[in-house]
């Protein structure tokens, strides 16, 4: 997350600002890196010892109406991803594709967004998808993370859904994909006319800095007074091979998971 700075504030807010961006990197060799976004449009890197200002990056202007999706990596690395279902003005508009900014130059990405309408029966069969990407943390892969939904409706009542989850990384230029995880849902019966209001999805949780060698996942139904968490699992790598782990409780909320 990376908040709206007042260059004219710079003394009084670094301390703020500090504890607010700064990506502590745990391995002993690396240092640590402080940005900070400015109006209108740029974010600026701080050498944390000495709070000299280097040369900044300009970012999308829509990136102060929505900072908090802002990913920063070590390397230096932002990618700036908004959900396409987002009703906010200038948000949500241009969510099939994203800016990527590779440490040299910036570019936008697709998506990869699924949307297809077909006739099925009596019914209509609507297939969704908007895949969310994310750092790695070393700079050398983008990781992607979707639910694929698969509904039955008609007259738009929701009447069912199948749902199917999916990971995969690629290169920086969203090519060379290699998959890492897929599961389906039990299909679901849409009592109430709304299928997130009674069907399990994914949700994920990546560490601020980017993907290392894990991320993990929750299942949850959002219901419609409160959501219901059903179980999560741990996704690791290690000898570049990925296995996931089921994890005894599901996890609400994840503050740090380094250990």
């Amino acid at each position: 997350m990376l908040p709206r700075f007042d260059g004219s504030l710079m003394p009084k807010f670094l301390t703020y600002f500090a504890a607010a961006i700064c990506l502590a990197i745990p391995a002993a060799a690396q240092s640590s890196r402080l940005w900070v976004l400015t109006a209108p449009n740029s974010v600026v890197e701080y050498d944390p010892a000495t709070f000299a200002a280097k040369s900044p990056t300009s970012v999308p202007d829509e990136v102060l109406k929505a900072p908090r999706i802002l990913q920063v990596n070590r390397r230096g690395q932002m990618l700036y991803a908004p959900n396409s279902d987002d009703p906010s003005p200038d948000v949500g508009k241009n969510g099939q594709r994203f800016w990527f900014w590779n440490g040299s130059a910036s570019a936008l990405l697709g998506r990869e967004i699924i949307r297809i309408s077909a006739v099925s029966g009596s019914n209509q069969k609507v297939t969704d998808s908007s895949p969310w990407p994310f750092l790695s943390s070393d700079g050398t892969h983008l990781f992607w993370l979707t639910n694929q939904f698969s509904r039955l409706q008609r007259e738009n009542v929701e009447l069912s859904q199948s749902t199917n989850f999916h990971a995969w990384r690629s290169d920086i230029s969203g090519r060379q994909k290699e998959d890492l995880a897929s599961f389906d849902f039990p299909e679901c019966r849409c009592t109430t006319g709304s299928c997130s209001e009674t069907c399990p999805e994914a949700r994920f949780w990546v560490p601020d800095g980017g993907v290392d060698d894990y991320f993990a996942i929750t299942r949850v139904v959002q219901g419609q007074t409160e959501t219901k968490y059903l179980s999560s699992t741990l996704y690791t790598q290690a000898q570049g091979m990925w296995s996931a782990t089921e994890l005894g409780q599901p996890l609400q909320r994840v503050l740090d998971m380094a250990q």
